[in-house]
């Protein structure tokens, strides 16, 4: 997302803000003597609405890309064994549902293999079970939150990132 060059227009008859290349080509082509003509409207208050759409519309989808698109089989076949024993005699129910969060992350094709091991060495002991997936999730330094590395995912883009290279006033 970030080193892009995004264009957009804001169009003062209809109050829409335009992202479309096409469209926005089209209301600005104009021959070389065409008359200039400055707008009444507060230039600020306008960018400032731009800017605010233009984040919004950045973050979902940095939002949208780091979700995960989907489980792999030794995920689904763990997060359904936690769930089915929520209500666990010996196991806290926190513990479980801490291990659902985690374990829903994408993760490498190696940590799963080795999700798979745990899984099929424990399967008729929940409670080592769980003690083994909370041992997995803290030698690979897992969290809800997804990727150990914080450069995996891409983070929130802020205002101060945002760098208006040119406007154009038409009215």
């Amino acid at each position: 997302m970030r080193g892009q060059h995004l264009w957009r227009l804001y169009d003062e008859s209809s109050g829409e803000v335009l992202d479309s290349l096409l469209s926005i080509y089209k209301r600005i082509r104009c021959d070389p003597e065409a008359e200039r003509v400055e707008s009444e409207r507060d230039v600020h208050e306008v960018l400032s609405m731009v800017k605010e759409e233009l984040l919004q519309e950045l973050n979902s989808r940095i939002a949208a890309s780091a979700a995960p698109t989907q489980l792999f089989k030794e995920q689904r076949d763990t997060v359904a064994i936690l769930r089915g024993n929520l209500k666990h005699p010996t196991v806290p129910r926190e513990d479980s549902l801490e291990l659902l969060q985690i374990l829903r992350q994408p993760m490498a094709r190696t940590l799963r293999r080795e999700l798979r091991g745990t899984l099929e060495a424990h399967l008729d002991d929940y409670a080592a079970l769980v003690a083994e997936l909370q041992g997995f999730v803290t030698h690979y330094d897992l969290s809800a939150n997804g990727s150990s590395d914080p450069q995996d995912s891409e983070t929130e883009i802020g205002e101060e990132e945002l760098e208006l290279v040119a406007y154009l006033d038409l009215a």
